[in-house]
């Protein structure tokens, strides 16, 4: 869903107040915040350190204020970034691999692979594309207005 938002919308999502849904966005994006609730759970079970609990728990609270708070734009967005959650299955086949010994086999140094590859080719696009948009929007670029269009900025024009 996050990248065909990405590439069937993206000239939607550019343009300021743009529309741009996706179907069901507000159910994944709960389906998300489950996840990481669930996750955060884990993390406490298995003694990591805070800097996950962290994570998770801003990532579940961002993602449930988007969900319950945001614009169908927002819910959009929102979509488009969580396909960066594609390393996710890397890692934690490289947990699993380290916590069972096996943190230098051939197989780990593939999960390590992985991560590098998605994280080079989803997520840095994502953050760039999505972080130059969220600014944009909310003027730390020198416009704003967004969706709602109040302010004129200096992408576009305002009609």
């Amino acid at each position: 869903a996050g990248f065909h938002a990405l590439f069937g919308w993206g000239r939607q999502v550019w343009r300021p107040g743009g529309h741009v849904a996706v179907p069901r966005a507000r159910a994944w994006l709960w389906a998300y915040v489950w996840m990481q609730f669930a996750d955060t759970a884990q993390a406490l079970r298995q003694g990591y350190d805070w800097t996950s609990l962290v994570h998770h728990l801003a990532s579940g609270l961002g993602f449930a204020a988007d969900a319950f708070f945001g614009t169908d734009r927002t819910a959009a967005l929102s979509i488009m970034a969580l396909a960066g959650e594609a390393v996710a299955p890397f890692y934690q086949a490289y947990g699993l691999l380290k916590s069972a010994g096996l943190g230098s086999s051939r197989l780990a140094t593939r999960c390590i692979q992985g991560v590098i590859f998605c994280t080079l080719f989803a997520r840095l696009p994502l953050a760039a594309f999505l972080g130059t948009v969220a600014c944009r929007d909310t003027s730390c670029l020198g416009g704003g207005g967004g969706e709602r269009g109040r302010v004129r900025t200096t992408w576009s024009k305002r009609s």
